[in-house]
């Protein structure tokens, strides 16, 4: 679903980000579905991440979440995602991405699978379904690893987790809920809401 403000938010940033795209969806990838901006908005207010943050989206599509954060709070990020096709889409959006005069080019993609990413001192990791509950335990390792070789905290952040996330991201012995933030109304209906959670790895 495209929300009104998404559009305007594209043009805002000069990049281009809707649509949904299925065409790769199997067991283990879930397809392309962007983070509405609304709920891009919310988890700005939370303050959950800060300027000082450095921020990696796994399954980051055409860059959105990307863009938004580095405009919007400051922090630099990087888009990991495992089609050549998505990333290509990405490096066009950063040609043309305006930062703002708050913002900046802290922005890369990298094409590789997530569990295949190299973990160096980035602290935050942002995730909207984008692949199995079982490729997610192997990037979870691999953080934890992260964490053993190099101290620091670290944050995980989940917007609107799928079904088969909630009972094994509630029961992970790696994750400690750290905040939980309702994004009402994001889909038009009053009655209608999704959450953003964030855990502390351990």
């Amino acid at each position: 679903m495209t929300l009104p403000n998404d559009p305007l938010w594209d043009l805002k940033l000069k990049i281009r980000t809707g649509g949904r795209d299925y065409s790769l969806l199997d067991g283990d990838n879930y397809g392309y579905d962007p983070t509405p901006y609304s709920a891009l908005k919310y988890l700005k207010r939370s303050g959950l991440i800060e300027s000082r943050d450095k921020v990696v989206d796994f399954g980051c599509g055409k860059g959105r979440v990307d863009f938004f954060l580095n405009r919007e709070i400051g922090c630099s990020c990087v888009g990991v995602d495992f089609d050549s096709a998505r990333i290509s889409e990405c490096m066009a959006n950063l040609k043309s991405y305006d930062p703002g005069k708050s913002g900046s080019y802290r922005v890369s993609f990298v094409c590789c699978k997530a569990e295949k990413y190299q973990i160096t001192d980035e602290n935050c990791f942002y995730f909207f379904n984008p692949f199995s509950p079982e490729i997610f335990k192997k990037v979870l390792l691999n953080l934890h690893r992260s964490k053993l070789e190099n101290p620091r905290s670290m944050k995980v952040i989940f917007y609107y987790p799928a079904g088969d996330y909630i009972p094994y991201i509630f029961q992970e012995e790696l994750l400690s809920p750290l905040a939980m933030v309702k994004c009402r109304n994001i889909f038009l209906k009053a009655r209608e809401m999704s959450e953003i959670y964030a855990f502390t790895v351990l």
